[in-house]
């Protein structure tokens, strides 16, 4: 486990030695414990310090590298599409109903968006491609 101004990333340190306890830098300064004896140590001639930030720079990419991996996944599944799709159409349910303000020339266009929303999936082969109708209202 490394923490880096509060947060915590799990990170295979497997390459230190086994009598470190705990590697530390305070003000650029390394700050390594030894097990057993808890020795203390302010040298660090194998560059600990500099392994561990290295790990903790790997693990941040690699989680950037799959934050983005599922981003894009995401932006290209009909779930978003859907979810999108739902909301638009529940921004619009006031304006069917028959005590709306709205004329019913107005609800009946309201209404050929609301199904043109609902025929998305059919008029698009992938979720990129999808081009949103226009609310008039």
């Amino acid at each position: 486990m490394i923490t880096v101004d509060g947060v915590a990333l799990s990170v295979d340190l497997s390459f230190l030695p086994i009598e470190v306890w705990s590697v530390h830098s305070v003000d650029g300064e390394p700050d390594i414990y030894l097990r057993d004896i808890w020795q203390h140590k302010s040298e660090d001639p194998d560059d600990l310090v500099g392994q561990c930030v290295a790990a903790w720079d790997a693990e941040l990419a690699h989680l950037e590298q799959q934050r983005k991996t599922a981003e894009e996944a995401w932006l290209n599944s009909w779930g978003r599409v859907r979810e999108e799709r739902n909301a638009l159409i529940t921004e619009t349910d006031w304006m069917i109903f028959p005590d709306s303000p709205l004329s019913d020339s107005e609800r009946d266009e309201v209404k050929i968006y609301r199904q043109a929303l609902r025929d998305i999936p059919q008029h698009f082969s992938a979720p990129l491609e999808v081009v949103w109708p226009e609310n008039r209202k």
